[in-house]
């Protein structure tokens, strides 16, 4: 029979890690909800963002209780980690976020709070959300393609609200050559920061670091991966385009 510190050096290990992996995950879902529902002509996707949401939310307090019981509830020793290591002082300002913005959530919270000032308080998970991403580059497990695959995917969703924002008519942020072009610059900017990064941090080499997205011994590079999800959305947009216009020609059918 397992005893409670056998227990607490097999599982809640595997349970940290992967709890905060689903978190982030689901926050990069709820983050592509916005671009997929606009650029995808898939409004109705805009229902499942606060399920997103609520989502991350639960993955992350598991990770947080998952870490206090590997601490033993330790207090003291929590408190001297929050203060003295980066990685978990990221970690609390965005948990701490993150409750914010799922306390928020319902409907009585909107009513209560604004619309508009609602709005402004959920546009800080753009925040919370790199907040959360850097604790996890910052960890010890943050090995292999997975931490920079993410940054990718978060710099592309966050790049491409910018590109909207900015341009003087919303449809070109649409279009398949800006989708395109932002995939390959992301791709880019995703190289060039997993090289510096690793440089800065790990000091590995940085032409292995770039000789590695030629190589599979790890998997599909961060790079190959994040380039390859934004072709496949310009491709998914580009087929949805004419049934679009279909039922925008014939919106009783």
């Amino acid at each position: 029979m397992a005893t409670g510190g056998g227990f607490a050096h097999s599982v809640l290990p595997s349970l940290i890690y992967f709890s905060g992996i689903w978190a982030l995950w689901a926050l990069l879902a709820c983050l592509a909800v916005t671009p997929l529902s606009q650029i995808g002509v898939w409004r109705s996707l805009v229902w499942v963002r606060r399920m997103l949401g609520v989502g991350a939310l639960v993955y992350t307090l598991l990770h947080v209780v998952a870490y206090v019981a590997i601490r033993h509830a330790d207090w003291a020793t929590i408190a001297c980690e929050i203060v003295g290591r980066w990685s978990i002082a990221w970690a609390t300002l965005s948990t701490l976020g993150l409750c914010v913005l799922g306390l928020t959530s319902t409907d009585g919270a909107v009513r209560r709070i604004g619309g508009r000032r609602w709005k402004r308080l959920q546009r800080t998970v753009y925040v919370w959300s790199p907040l959360g991403l850097l604790h996890f580059l910052l960890s010890p497990l943050a090995v292999g393609p997975l931490p920079f695959t993410m940054f990718g995917c978060l710099l592309w969703l966050l790049a491409w609200r910018v590109l909207a924002a900015t341009s003087r008519q919303s449809r070109r942020a649409h279009s398949i050559p800006a989708l395109l072009g932002l995939s390959l610059v992301v791709a880019a900017l995703t190289a060039v920061f997993e090289i510096v990064w690793l440089d800065w941090v790990h000091d590995l080499p940085p032409a292995s670091i770039a000789r590695a997205n030629f190589e599979l011994d790890l998997g599909l590079s961060a790079t190959w991966s994040v380039l390859l999800i934004g072709v496949a959305l310009t491709i998914w947009v580009r087929g949805r385009a004419p049934k679009a216009r279909a039922r925008s020609a014939h919106p009783m059918r």
